[in-house]
């Protein structure tokens, strides 16, 4: 018997579909276990409905722990031979579980995977791993961290648990070492165990998950927080790896923590708001099809110009501040305000936090015969 772990929290628009899915594969002998973890939208009923349809559905109701404690629950209750799992706003193809389970059946190893396809707002795009059987002698699980690590690239391999059978005795063993707090990057944490106690894991071609993508996961969310993810995962990461990987080296392990970090800093300056920007301009839609001169060097003209730049639907035409002598930037010179009054421009930006001090920049424009209408000020919003 297949146990196929569903953890749910708050995805009522997407769990019939995830539901039907696992109800309808082709692979009959089935436990479905859900584990609604705190639901307060229509989660639970949906579950309690499909249950009383399918005798082969178990639910699980238990107050919200997050992700690791909803699995780890279904986990504890399982009784088939072997364990999979789908995440509640995914689904999956009908025939996923008969063709792993027929090559687990005819390789006998610990862990089967397979590739995945990803729906992000109607574009799909198939992820695919090479078919391949690997018997975990020490120096092929050294060549599987560095894979995992991206230190090598000769072998490819997924790290997401729902694109894999396990079986039962190997993912009790080492998901429950699983940190109940470790909400980002789970998957990779358990893999690493997984490598360690596994004798064999074999991996298909096909690809039979599908991978939701949902900007409003916390998974993907830009923030300080995130960073801090990437930095406690990469640490625990390091710490369990050298455990079990003598040929692994503290300074390649430093390496990868370095370039984790280094993507979540690129991804955020990449980011038409960037978190390392202190200060915001709170309303860009009043800036779009614009021309536009800033007024104020300091760090919050700074952080506009960075942040305007960006957008495509803007133009700053200047940069001025009265002390635009003392400062120099690679990226934009700075110049006297009269100098840039000889170009066209709809709106002067001040870029200034103090009040008082925008009340008197505002003074000297109208003094200069700047329209009021052209004029413009708000609150930066600072964010730290």
């Amino acid at each position: 018997m297949l146990s196929v772990v569903v953890p749910i929290y708050n995805v009522e628009k997407y769990l019939s579909r995830c539901i039907d899915s696992i109800i309808d594969q082709t692979y009959r002998d089935l436990e479905i276990i859900l584990v609604n973890d705190g639901s307060t939208d229509r989660s639970e009923s949906i579950c309690e409905k499909y249950a009383e349809t399918d005798k082969r559905i178990k639910v699980v109701h238990k107050e919200n722990g997050g992700l690791v404690s909803a699995r780890k629950a279904g986990i504890r209750i399982a009784k088939g031979q072997y364990i999979a799992f789908v995440d509640g706003d995914d689904w999956i193809e009908a025939d996923m579980y008969q063709s792993l389970m027929d090559i687990i059946e005819e390789k006998g190893v610990d862990l089967v995977d397979s590739g995945y396809i990803k729906e992000n707002c109607g574009i799909n795009s198939k992820q695919t791993l090479c078919t391949a059987f690997y018997n975990l002698d020490s120096n092929m699980k050294h060549k599987l961290y560095r894979a995992l690590l991206r230190l090598d690239h000769s072998i490819k391999i997924n790290p997401s648990i729902w694109s894999k059978i396990f079986r039962t005795e190997l993912i009790k063993k080492c998901y429950l070492n699983v940190p109940d707090d470790r909400s980002y990057g789970e998957d990779l944490v358990n893999l690493i165990y997984c490598i360690a106690e596994a004798s064999s894991i074999g991996q298909v071609e096909e690809a039979y998950y599908h991978y939701i993508y949902r900007n409003d996961s916390i998974v993907h969310s830009l923030n300080l927080r995130s960073l801090e993810n990437v930095f406690e995962l990469w640490k625990l990461c390091k710490e369990i790896i050298l455990k079990y990987d003598q040929q692994i080296s503290i300074n390649e392990m430093d390496l990868v923590l370095f370039r984790q970090l280094q993507g979540v800093l690129t991804t955020w300056d990449n980011k038409e708001i960037g978190l390392l920007q202190r200060f915001i301009f709170p309303r860009m839609d009043l800036l779009f099809g614009k021309n536009i001169v800033i007024y104020g060097a300091g760090k919050v003209g700074e952080d506009y110009v960075k942040q305007i730049s960006k957008n495509e639907k803007c133009n700053i035409v200047g940069w001025a501040d009265k002390k635009h002598d003392v400062y120099k930037f690679a990226y934009r010179k700075v110049y006297s305000i009269e100098d840039v009054l000889n170009k066209e421009f709809d709106i002067i930006l001040i870029a200034i936090n103090n009040k008082k001090i925008v009340n008197e920049i505002k003074s000297e424009l109208l003094n200069l015969k700047i329209p009021e209408k052209k004029i413009m000020w708000y609150a930066p919003h600072q964010q730290f």
